[in-house]
């Protein structure tokens, strides 16, 4: 258990995700802000007992082995939709394991067409195999 941080204050919580170790734990919350939905996260280290919290809508872990590593990364996925566009982002959560070359981070433009002005991502999910990354967007209206 941690304590909510002070910037989900009147965010309607509608996700919890833990890592595959439970190191990892994060809180997603929403809330409507001048006609659009703002997302808002929370990143708990139970380890190290600190929070950061992260502009976000969407997120997920995944432990992944990048090709030349001899261990899984554990990594962060995460997406946001800002008045600017959206963006995905992915990146290493904690120390890289004993001999593993860190990850770089990733940080991908996510396009919404204009008929989609006030849509969100609402949900996140990996698929390791391919390393294809899936968002399911919803709308505000």
């Amino acid at each position: 258990m941690f304590e909510r941080h002070s910037t989900l204050s009147g965010f309607q919580i509608i996700n919890y995700r833990a890592d595959a170790e439970c190191k990892w734990l994060l809180i997603i919350g929403i809330a409507a802000k001048d006609n659009r939905v703002v997302g808002a996260m929370q990143l708990y280290s139970t380890e190290r007992k600190v929070s950061q919290p992260i502009e976000g809508h969407a997120a997920c872990f995944v432990s992944f082995k990048i090709e030349g590593n001899p261990h899984p990364s554990n990594l962060f996925c995460f997406s946001v939709r800002t008045t600017q566009g959206g963006k995905l982002h992915v990146i290493e959560v904690g120390n890289p394991p004993t001999g593993n070359q860190p990850f770089q981070k990733k940080q991908v433009e996510v396009y919404y067409p204009a008929e989609a002005a006030t849509d969100f991502p609402v949900a996140m999910q990996v698929c390791v195999g391919y390393f294809v990354v899936s968002s399911k967007a919803a709308s505000m209206k």
